[in-house]
């Protein structure tokens, strides 16, 4: 059904644009996030850290906000499930469908942290000179 319908084509549809919209607020909190941080990453480039080497570790911070997503999705569940099927919503989640999901949120964590790269890059050790 998922190719053949037309509800199989708008689920797909909705799928990517709900990818898409969470890579875009993604990369938006980690660019205000290496933003409010710049000094500091200038300070690291200074130390001798390579440009690959902050890249990594903007990498493992949006792997880091990924998670930190997943929990809070992992508690919304517990907390909501209940009562979905107190109030008879049939719900039917699977473990095949949530580590689905997790993978889905990772990807976009990793997305938003390659899109967020290119702020990183331009962190330079004069930056520390600016008031």
């Amino acid at each position: 059904w998922l190719f053949d319908t037309g509800a199989g084509l708008e689920f797909i549809a909705s799928a990517l644009l709900v990818f898409s919209v969470g890579a875009v607020i993604t990369s938006q909190a980690l660019a205000a996030a290496i933003a409010g941080s710049v000094r500091e990453f200038a300070m690291l480039r200074a130390m001798g850290i390579t440009k690959s080497e902050l890249g990594t570790l903007l990498i493992t911070k949006s792997l880091w906000l990924g998670l930190a997503g997943l929990l809070g999705a992992g508690v919304a569940s517990l907390v909501l499930l209940p009562v979905a099927h107190a109030a008879s919503v049939p719900v039917a989640p699977s473990v095949a469908m949530a580590l689905l999901c997790a993978v889905g949120v990772m990807i976009v964590a990793v997305v938003a942290g390659l899109a967020s790269l290119g702020r990183l890059s331009r962190t330079e050790p004069s930056m520390l000179l600016r008031t």
